[in-house]
């Protein structure tokens, strides 16, 4: 029996034409399975303390606004928009939702200024807290999750006071399960035979 193939991994970078500067973020990466919306908490609880925002921004920026770190995770269009940040009423957060399950997501962050108040949070397709990462350091980083079932995660760039960019999010579809395989397997030789029956 063969081995399953390893999935190849998709890469979002904001730079491949699809969003400029000033765009906000929502459908542009339907082809690639993924919807993007704000908001994903609001009110009291943010992980930082302060209340998650209202009016998380989206919008996508391509501002250098220096000290991202060198050289920088971070170029080109990004994810979550200076100007838009000023105005935000509490701690951004920001969904991304799959039209399938992945079994890993990750995303570069820079301007990091206070641990703790970045990462990424993975909830199943019924809306099932999977886990969360945060950043452990300041600066930049790199943040990843892996399960076998992600269906939407939530993206925190920093907190109010702290200005962070998002930038190359990476996600791999998930393999199905072997049961999910002989399930269509069966499917197909069902239309088969009603294929054949029909002929004869």
């Amino acid at each position: 029996m063969g081995r399953t193939p390893a999935l190849a991994a998709t890469l979002i970078t904001f730079d491949e034409g699809l969003v400029s500067e000033g765009d906000t973020l929502f459908d542009q990466y339907a082809a690639m399975g993924v919807f993007f919306t704000p908001n994903g908490f609001t009110g009291t609880n943010s992980i930082t303390g302060n209340p998650f925002a209202t009016n998380s921004d989206m919008t996508i920026t391509a501002t250098d606004l220096g000290g991202l770190g060198s050289p920088a995770l971070v170029s080109g269009n990004l994810l979550h928009s200076f100007g838009g940040w000023l105005a935000e009423d509490g701690d951004p957060s920001i969904v991304m939702t799959f039209a399938f399950d992945v079994s890993s997501v990750s995303a570069d962050f820079a301007g990091m200024a206070i641990v703790g108040s970045t990462g990424l949070m993975a909830f199943d397709a019924a809306g099932g807290f999977l886990g969360q990462v945060t950043n452990a350091s300041t600066g930049q980083a790199n943040l990843s999750l892996s399960f076998s079932n992600i269906r939407s995660v939530v993206i925190l760039p920093g907190e109010f006071n702290d200005w962070v960019g998002v930038d190359n999010i990476s996600f791999t579809a998930a393999v199905p399960e072997p049961q999910t395989y002989a399930l269509m397997a069966l499917g197909l030789a069902g239309l088969a035979g009603v294929a054949r029956r029909r002929r004869s």
